[in-house]
């Protein structure tokens, strides 16, 4: 039933799956100066800030860009 499946649409699932790769490091992208900025000045001022946003944003950069790299190489 897998081979039907993918025989039968080929197409939608490329591309969804790239349009996923391309969302997901354009916000990985744009997400990692955004958690740099919160992140910094929240661990100068008091290191039990608001940490977690950024460390989240960057395990999301790196996924996305890793992801990217397997699915285009």
């Amino acid at each position: 039933m897998n081979v039907d499946s993918k025989e039968k649409h080929p197409g939608p699932t490329n591309k969804t799956a790239e349009l996923v790769v391309t969302i997901g490091v354009w916000v990985g992208l744009l997400g990692l100066p955004f958690g740099l900025v919160v992140t910094g000045p929240q661990l100068l001022l008091s290191p039990k800030g608001w940490p977690d946003i950024g460390i989240a944003l960057t395990l999301i950069f790196g996924a996305t860009l890793g992801l990217s790299i397997w699915k285009f190489k």
